[in-house]
């Protein structure tokens, strides 16, 4: 594993273009500011499609049964008429 490179703000507004090689080369670069962590250069993470959560199958484990009724969108919908 390589040592990870640590960085100021102002080394970052000099050697911009050697610090992306860096980056894309796959080093993570942390940047710092008077002696504080301020940031992290990373490489991206590899393209594609991101996983999205699967809702309707998180809402029927939640929820096994969805009472029959009024839509929310209608009982929303009357509750606004009431009010005006």
């Amino acid at each position: 594993m390589q040592k990870m490179r640590s960085v100021t703000v102002r080394d970052v507004q000099h050697q911009l273009r050697e610090l992306r090689e860096l980056v894309a080369g796959g080093q993570t670069i942390q940047v710092t500011q008077r002696g504080k962590v301020v940031a992290w250069l990373t490489p991206p993470q590899t393209p594609g499609n991101p996983k999205m959560p699967d809702s309707m199958a998180r809402l029927k484990t939640t929820f096994p049964t969805i009472p029959a009724g009024k839509p929310a969108s209608r009982i929303i919908s009357e509750q606004r008429e009431e009010l005006r």
